[in-house]
């Protein structure tokens, strides 16, 4: 098949894990003999890259309803037509059997509705919210002059207009949420994220020692107020200051908010806790993947609805015990007590408690790590992921000829 993957970012530009999971999927694709065409965000062009189209125009929108706000929004509306033309004539070109959707938040609707005026088959793959928080922005805006506003600007008269019988979710969680916003069930099918099986420890590998000395804890990710970050901070500090605990160091790694990475800053001095907590930049994925044997426990302290946890999966790959918070998907990947430890969220103390349990005893630290890794063979590595999503593609492709 000719595929055309439409996506926001690309690596080497991205901002979290759904870009990274992208790039591996475009190419797992490849290896499998399918023709994949990348179109993405307009950034530098980079030299030697095949098939991959960095060619599209993203709107950064304004928070405040200054005219320097609306100014930019009336560039979009060019823009956003640009857009339209630009997939119009890509996809006249290349000729793809299916358009395979990741990511178009801040792009509006137009390159999709050029794709369904050439009778291009359109799945979308949901790893987060944007597709119902565009329609949001079309269907639930109550001021009737807003919404002819907003018509005009996106380019996009009717939501309904869209194509929406394929869409594929990464988590029930996500699905549940899709539905209540009104998607059909029936057009939205359950395809969970996955790790390549080359990145699975050995299982002659895993650290089985006992924590001696240091006793070392990762956050890696976003670094952004819904990631529950300051709990893990604060579940640091009872380790030290209410347990007794003196020998723990907190690894933070990533990029993000830098707003919300000055209110952590300014809670691990508050906290005195400068020799307790580091802040890292962002690391290649690749290397990270080596770093998680060096610690203890992943922290997954998340706040809102997680989709899923790219960090979880690739963390229970690497035998890495990882404690997390009970929230979206995040319990289709852990069964607490079982391959991981669930917690409430926003409850640091839990976290502290579940940290002293893994540390103490050694046999459900291992059985943990074991479990683990099990889980991801049997349900989330990339081949058996991408097995699916090629099967939905082709399935996709042949209900249109």
């Amino acid at each position: 098949m000719k595929i055309l993957i439409m996506t926001l970012h690309y690596p080497p530009f991205f901002e979290g894990g759904y870009e990274l999971n992208c790039k591996v999927v475009a190419e797992e694709l490849i290896k499998r003999g399918h023709k994949v065409f990348i179109l993405t965000n307009k950034k530098e062009i980079i030299e030697k890259e095949e098939n991959i189209f960095r060619i599209l125009y993203e709107y950064n929108p304004l928070d405040n309803g200054s005219l320097k706000k609306r100014y930019y929004q009336l560039i979009w509306t060019y823009l956003s037509r640009k857009n339209y033309f630009i997939t119009l004539n890509l996809a006249k070109q290349l000729k793809p059997d299916v358009a395979y959707i990741w990511q178009l938040s801040n792009m509006t609707m137009l390159p999709l509705i050029a794709l369904q005026k050439l009778n291009i088959p359109v799945v979308f793959h949901l790893g987060d919210y944007w597709l119902s928080c565009s329609k949001k922005y079309f269907v639930f805006e109550k001021n009737p002059l807003k919404r002819i506003y907003r018509k005009i600007i996106t380019g996009v008269n009717n939501f309904n207009f869209l194509d929406l019988r394929h869409l594929l979710v990464i988590s029930n969680a996500l699905k549940k949420e899709y539905i209540r916003l009104g998607f059909d069930e029936k057009n939205i099918t359950i395809i969970p994220r996955g790790i390549l099986s080359s990145m699975i420890i050995d299982l002659s590998k895993i650290n089985q020692n006992k924590p001696n000395g240091q006793i070392n804890l990762l956050y890696a990710g976003r670094v952004v107020k819904q990631k529950g970050i300051d709990v893990a901070i604060n579940a640091v500090n009872y380790l030290i200051n209410t347990m007794g605990f003196k020998n723990l160091r907190l690894d933070i790694i990533g990029k993000g908010d830098s707003k919300y990475k000055e209110e952590l800053n300014n809670l691990v001095n508050s906290l005195q806790l400068q020799n307790y907590v580091s802040f890292i930049n962002q690391i290649p994925r690749e290397i990270l993947l080596e770093y998680y044997s060096g610690y203890d426990a992943l922290l997954f302290p998340s706040v809102w609805e997680e989709p899923f946890g790219n960090t979880i999966i690739e963390s229970m790959a690497r035998g890495l015990p990882v404690i997390a918070s009970e929230v979206g998907g995040v319990s289709e990947i852990i069964t607490s007590g079982e391959n991981g430890i669930l917690i409430p969220p926003n409850d640091f103390m839990k976290i502290a408690e579940a940290i002293n349990t893994l540390i103490n005893d050694h046999d459900f630290r291992l059985e943990l790590k074991y479990n683990a890794i099990k889980t991801i063979k049997e349900k989330f590595t990339q081949e058996i992921v991408c097995n699916q999503i090629e099967n939905y593609l082709f399935k996709t492709n042949n209900s249109y000829k």
